[in-house]
């Protein structure tokens, strides 16, 4: 019998998965002037991981270009497309905060 090391590529513990996520689907409505205007709501919340890996912008082809400033690992969504966002919100010192990430990237 074989025994391999449980790596975090493989296997990513329950615990790590320590902060509440909102997935997020956008909403577009016609304005009524030929236009649209949308709000985002809420499809599904689960638990994730949220790590900083930096980032930054460049001016590259005549346009800014921004780089990956954070990693968020959740369960396997079938659903969930670089179409929509995640909302992390916390509070602190009783003050609520909201943190929004537009997804770039889906990695299976």
């Amino acid at each position: 019998m074989v025994f391999r090391p449980l790596t975090e590529a493989w296997l990513l513990a329950i615990g790590k998965m320590q902060h509440q996520l909102a997935l997020q689907s956008k909403a577009s409505s016609a304005d009524g002037g030929g236009g649209s205007s949308g709000a985002f709501s809420t499809f599904a919340t689960t638990f994730g991981r949220i790590e900083a890996v930096g980032g930054g912008e460049r001016f590259y082809g005549d346009q800014n270009e921004d780089r990956t400033t954070h990693k968020i690992t959740i369960r396997h969504r079938r659903n969930l497309t670089i179409a929509h966002r995640i909302l992390y919100q916390f509070t602190v010192d009783g003050t609520t905060y909201n943190r929004l990430f537009n997804i770039k990237r889906i990695i299976n």
